[in-house]
């Protein structure tokens, strides 16, 4: 099992729907991570059929949308496959909803280890879920979760 100190690369997963105040919630705790000296790298699924003129894609963000998938939702073009190749040591999946596309991306991915919300129908997703005894499972309280067990694993060695 990789730990946060032998990490090295991070692919943080969601959908451009997100509220802006969860978006930049992410981005701080990316923030926190590239501070430790990693790699963070953003797959955001925008749920057209073309990525929106006049997004602004920075170097490490992959912008992808329906067209990147076939018929049945599962990851078609290069640009997704390649992506879901790459071994990262984490991917932080930041969905809220159902989305079978991204949901079939997340499965194929290469990544080590993928981390994201407890859902009973997604927990087989993912080898690490995090969720609250509230109804409200929010993007605070997940991030907060996700950095304790960041920081758990860096100090149990």
């Amino acid at each position: 099992m990789s730990t946060f100190d032998s990490a090295r690369s991070f692919l943080f997963v969601y959908e451009s729907s997100l509220p802006k105040q969860d978006i930049d919630m992410i981005q701080e705790f990316a923030n926190e991570i590239k501070a430790e000296k990693k790699d963070v790298f953003f797959l955001v699924y925008h749920d057209f059929k073309k990525v929106p003129e006049g997004i602004f894609a920075k170097s490490f963000d992959i912008h992808i949308c329906r067209k990147d998938f076939n018929l049945l939702k599962q990851p078609a073009s290069s640009l997704v496959k390649r992506q879901y190749n790459i071994p990262y040591d984490y991917l932080f999946s930041f969905l809220g909803n159902r989305n079978n596309r991204v949901e079939n991306f997340i499965r194929k991915s290469k990544a080590q280890i993928k981390v994201g919300r407890y859902d009973i129908p997604r927990k087989p997703l993912y080898r690490i879920t995090f969720g609250s005894s509230d109804r409200e499972n929010t993007m605070e309280e997940y991030l907060k979760m996700a950095g304790n067990y960041l920081t758990k694993i860096r100090i149990e060695k």
